[in-house]
């Protein structure tokens, strides 16, 4: 019997889910995998695709660049000559960024005094970012300008010293590009990347969106050095929060790179499932179950329960219907409904034959008892008729005695014929007929006081032919030797008892007077004491007798044979 509270663990539907769930975990675990791989693979394109990007756009922006270092080189390998006629220099640095798409080219003294430019500007530029920086190293650097030289849009300039022959600094050749010139070469082919052009410090020189916007975009950080110098890809959360892959590639060595960032959501979009590797897996792992385990249950669970129900049925009332919705079970299923139906049918008309023969059993086994009980009686009779004829007192003694056992044989079978199970007798109802009927026959005249207590006994009948027999001897001699003392009443007092466990005890006592304690009858042959002695070894026992000058006592305690299960009392 399983354990209450497991039940479920033992039933069909859980253990074939359990089944299913475990022959579907592999698929889960390498579709976890597979997904893990993919998105690996798809964030390694994913990075790859933006660096190429990056790369191209890089290179656009270094093309621009490096027109304008060439205009910055160009026109410092002259301007020594230029300077001497400013007006001249003027109209050729006019011509220069007109030519070039350039915003502004001029020179600049040492001290930052403007000597020639493309068009009027400021008289000045020692005030530009990092001129002194450059000064200092004699190096060409590059800058982003919000407000340019001679206008207000933002620039992007190149700053390259001019030397004369004994490497003297004799001034900077300047040139700027409109950072709209810069962005509108620009051809981005991944439409939610972003790129921004940054230096070595990370600050952002060109970008299409606003600046404090762009640098929101940056890892929280700040781009790591190395990948400003070398370039390469990675992913980093924003400063704005968002999962970002980046790519990083050098515009200028050493002085200016470009970076691409992209999303990593919107990067992903289209694998969104992959976002939890282990969650689409998962969850086509647990419909697969849930379908799995609703075509067992749809195919088999229910029609195993249903025919499970139906024999139920049959065990309770011997209802052998199946339900309706077996005939849409499986082939075999219904194969194995068809046998069962057969088999109870075979099982119904088996039990009708068995009981219609045990009926008849039974009705021949009543008549046998009934003629039986009928032929002592008669028996018995005779013998009470040979008892009157009789002139010997010791011939009548016998036969009353013999009469007494033969009716006390017809009382058993009377018994049996009344008892519905023919199988056992209830020893209560036997004791109350024999008592009856050995007090009826008793030749006493005077009254006797009958108390009688009868626990609910059955007995099988090889046990109740002896007991009864017993008692009948038991009871002939206690009518035989009751007295009482005078002005007392004679008493008999029978007492069965159920002592549980199978045991039986039996006592009966009469009472006895004074003056006849020592009385004994000189016609006793002791022919009684030894059948009941007899009777007892057959039950399995022994008698035990208590005399007194009061009462005379027999009692004995005996097994009784366990009764079949359709002879026990109702509960």
């Amino acid at each position: 019997m399983a354990v209450k509270g497991l039940e479920l663990l033992d039933r069909l539907g859980f253990r074939m889910a359990f089944s299913l769930a475990v022959i579907l975990l592999p698929l889960a675990i390498v579709s976890i995998l597979r997904s893990q791989a993919v998105l690996s693979q798809t964030e390694a394109r994913n990075e790859a695709a933006l660096f190429g990007e990056t790369v191209q756009v890089a290179s656009t922006e270094l093309a621009l660049i490096d027109k304008a270092r060439g205009v910055a080189g160009s026109v410092g390998a002259i301007i020594l000559e230029l300077i001497q006629e400013p007006e001249v220099c003027n109209d050729a640095l006019s011509r220069v960024a007109e030519r070039s798409n350039l915003a502004f080219v001029g020179f600049m003294a040492p001290n930052g005094e403007v000597l020639c430019a493309s068009q009027n500007g400021p008289d000045e530029l020692a005030a530009i970012d990092d001129f002194s920086a450059a000064l200092s190293n004699r190096r060409e650097i590059v800058r982003r300008r919000p407000i340019g030289f001679a206008s207000d849009a933002p620039v992007i300039y190149v700053l390259s010293p001019v030397f004369d022959r004994r490497g003297n600094t004799r001034g900077f050749v300047t040139a700027s590009i409109p950072q709209e010139m810069v962005l509108s070469e620009r051809q981005v082919t991944i439409a939610d990347a972003f790129f921004v052009t940054v230096n070595t410090e990370g600050d952002v020189l060109t970008s299409s969106l606003p600046v404090d916007d762009a640098r929101a975009m940056l890892p929280s950080y700040g781009l790591p050095r190395r990948y400003i110098v070398e370039g390469g890809t990675f992913t980093a959360q924003s400063d704005n929060g968002v999962e970002t892959i980046y790519a990083v590639s050098p515009v200028v060595e050493n002085e200016i790179s470009m970076v691409g960032m992209w999303a990593s959501e919107e990067a992903n979009a289209p694998l969104f499932y992959l976002e939890r590797a282990a969650f689409f897996p998962l969850l086509m792992w647990l419909a697969s179950l849930i379908v799995g385990w609703f075509v067992v249950d749809f195919l088999v669970t229910r029609h195993v329960a249903s025919l499970g129900g139906a024999m139920r049925g049959f065990a309770k009332n011997r209802r052998t219907e199946m339900p309706k919705s077996f005939a849409y079970a499986p082939t075999e299923l219904r194969d194995v409904g068809d046998a069962y139906l057969t088999l109870t049918d075979a099982v119904v008309r088996d039990e009708a034959r068995l009981e219609d023969a045990l009926y008849q059993k039974n009705i021949l086994l009543r008549e046998v008892h009934h003629r039986v009980k009928n032929n002592l009686q008669l028996i018995a009779s005779i013998m009470a008729m040979q008892m009157r004829r009789t002139k010997s007192e010791e011939v009548k003694e016998v036969m009353m005695g013999l009469q007494d056992r033969v009716l006390s044989l017809a009382t058993i079978h009377k018994s049996l014929y009344q008892t519905s199970g023919l199988a056992a007798i209830r020893l209560d109802e036997l004791l109350s007929d024999i008592v009856d009927q050995m007090h009826s026959l008793s030749q006493s005249t005077e009254p006797v006081v009958v108390e009688a207590e009868y626990d609910p006994v059955s007995l099988l009948p090889d046990q109740a032919v002896p007991f009864s027999l017993l008692v009948a001897e038991a009871l002939t001699n206690s009518h035989k030797y009751i007295s009482a003392d005078p002005g007392k009443p004679r008493k008999l007092k029978i007492t069965l008892r159920d002592l549980g466990d199978h045991r039986v005890s039996l006592v009966i006592e009469n009472s006895r007077g004074g003056a006849d304690y020592e009385r004994s009858d000189p016609h006793s042959t002791g022919l009684g004491a030894q059948l009941m002695t007899a009777f007892a070894t057959q039950l399995g026992t022994e008698m035990k007798v208590d005399a007194t000058p009061n009462y005379y006592r027999l009692s004995m305690e005996f097994a009784a044979a366990p009764l079949p299960d359709e002879d026990l009392p109702p509960a």
